[in-house]
């Protein structure tokens, strides 16, 4: 196994955890050890219709649920022919950026490089900076197999490779030879692969294949996953690491001292969703995205002169190559990169907001990225103003 965080990994969890957990388990224990009020919720509460449930009223296990943890077991044997220990290998956390702060806390120290492709989902740069960990940025250059294009000896001082796929915002899923291609290429370093799956169920092109499931991976993988794009619910807030025991005891650790444990109620109902929805509608969710990505396509495609392009395989969003479109532009919209100076006039003449695609990396300064998610009135009108022709 690779390297852990030497602090996590050598220290011991609090001695009141402990005590308090098997207080717990030994129901004749009378429990004294854990801060939990006599008092609540105030009578507000009760007055607009929420109970005094056991939920409002205890700390759920610092891991998450037990039930919530076999939900998730169960979904990534369902899914992906996964067997996940849920007792030692799930945590559960506020949301899958909180899933991906513990993973890079559980296994890289402060200082060490982590890889990150670019372009690539822009709050990976803003975590690792507050993390005090290095950014290696890492380009592809093709289109089918993009992680063949990867210059390997870029990837020798990785001490872990952060994986987006299906991947915000190119839409890229990574294929199996990718997958074998980038256990290669990171074998003699033994780098941890920290997966970032958070669109697993709609992937469009090509299937979705967790890191975990590659046996040359599995290992070293660690899948960073959530509730929030699968079942449409990112206010909920739950997400989770799956990984091996020793990642998940030491991400437990920084979990603990981070946000101490999730939300009862949050996790009821995440579990529910789990275990409950039917596999057809999350196809029909899957194909409701898939027409909205070849009715965005085919609008742009129409009126606009784009680059070559990246297909989206998967994911929320497109992410056109708008440097000739940036370049038929009234002068008052040149005044920066192709990708931003489109933003501005999508935004200023059209009425459409985008996002350029500079602050997802350099490679994407010619770029801007467009969502295929929000209401359906909303996406129907952008676009009828995206057909306009320029």
């Amino acid at each position: 196994m690779p390297r852990l965080n030497q602090y996590l990994s050598s220290g011991k969890h609090l001695s009141s955890k402990a005590i308090s957990q098997y207080a717990r388990e030994h129901p004749e224990v009378v429990d004294l050890s854990i801060g939990e009020p006599h008092f609540g919720p105030p009578p507000v509460l009760q007055a607009q219709g929420f109970s005094s449930s056991s939920a409002w009223k205890h700390y759920e296990h610092s891991r998450g649920s037990l039930d919530l943890r076999q939900a998730i077991a169960a979904w990534y044997a369902s899914q992906q022919g996964l067997q996940i220990d849920p007792e030692k290998e799930i945590l559960v956390t506020h949301g899958g950026m909180e899933a991906l702060n513990v993973a890079i806390l559980a296994t890289t120290n402060p200082g060490e490089q982590v890889a990150v492709f670019d372009p690539g989902y822009a709050m990976y740069t803003r975590m690792l900076t507050l993390l005090g960990r290095h950014l290696l940025p890492v380009r592809r250059q093709r289109f089918v197999h993009e992680f063949e294009s990867i210059d390997a000896p870029l990837l020798r001082g990785a001490s872990a490779v952060l994986v987006n796929s299906p991947e915000n915002p190119t839409g890229y899923v990574a294929s199996d030879q990718d997958w074998n291609c980038l256990a290669e290429l990171t074998h003699a370093q033994q780098s941890w692969i920290i997966h970032d799956e958070a669109y697993d169920t709609l992937a469009m092109a090509r299937p979705h294949r967790s890191a975990r499931s590659v046996p040359a991976l599995a290992g070293r993988s660690i899948l960073v996953n959530s509730c929030s794009k699968k079942f449409g619910v990112p206010g909920l807030r739950i997400g989770w690491v799956v990984a091996d025991a020793a990642v998940i005891d030491a991400a437990a650790k920084a979990h603990e001292a981070l946000c101490l444990s999730v939300n009862v109620q949050a996790q009821q109902l995440a579990s529910l969703m789990l275990r409950q929805t039917p596999s057809d509608w999350i196809e029909q969710q899957r194909s409701d995205v898939a027409d909205r990505l070849r009715r965005l396509t085919a609008a742009i495609e129409q009126h606009w002169e784009l680059g070559a392009q990246r297909a989206t395989m998967g994911g929320l969003f497109v992410f056109p190559e708008v440097s000739a479109l940036a370049q038929r532009l009234p002068m008052q919209y040149r005044q920066a990169d192709a990708g931003s100076n489109v933003v501005q006039w999508l935004l200023r003449e059209r009425g459409v907001a985008a996002v350029p695609g500079l602050i997802y990396g350099e490679a994407g300064q010619a770029h801007i990225r467009l969502t295929l998610g929000g209401e359906a009135s909303a996406f129907n009108q952008a676009i009828q103003r995206l057909s306009a022709a320029p």
